[in-house]
């Protein structure tokens, strides 16, 4: 499989990562440097705005309340700031599938095609894009 890890459950701590036993052990009294960050690195997961948002987009789902559902994840969809970030598909996936439920192709469509080429080739926007059209009122 070659989709990213699954996250341990809720209650249990995450592992700690250890430095190997043969990196030599440093004393020194001097304050520690700040970690750089580069400016176009992503946040985790847990801090994307997509993330965020994802529970309240499964609530309405739940309750079958897909127009709410849509306009949620279009607001979310629209105003996110890290729209490179892989949990991106948090919010287009129930969008795209929210219109497919109502019957709207177009804008199922162009939910996708606002996807940047990072996340567009991802196998779940590829799945999307190439899903053969079912006629389900025969």
């Amino acid at each position: 499989m070659n989709g990213p890890p699954t996250p341990p459950a809720e209650d249990q701590p995450l592992p700690v990562e250890q430095a190997p036993a043969s990196a030599p052990a440093t004393t020194s009294d001097a304050p520690a440097a700040p970690e750089v960050v580069p400016e176009n690195q992503l946040p985790s997961p847990e801090q994307s705005p997509y993330y965020q948002i994802f529970p309240q987009i499964a609530s309405l789902a739940a309750k079958g309340e897909i127009q709410e559902l849509i306009e949620l994840a279009e607001r979310a969809d629209l105003n996110g700031v890290h729209d490179t970030h892989p949990s991106r598909l948090f919010v287009t996936a129930p969008l795209v599938l929210g219109y497919l439920i109502r019957d709207e192709v177009p804008p199922a469509k162009f939910a996708l095609t606002r996807l940047p080429n990072s996340i567009a080739v991802l196998p779940l926007s590829q799945a999307r894009l190439r899903a053969p059209r079912l006629d389900l009122r025969a």
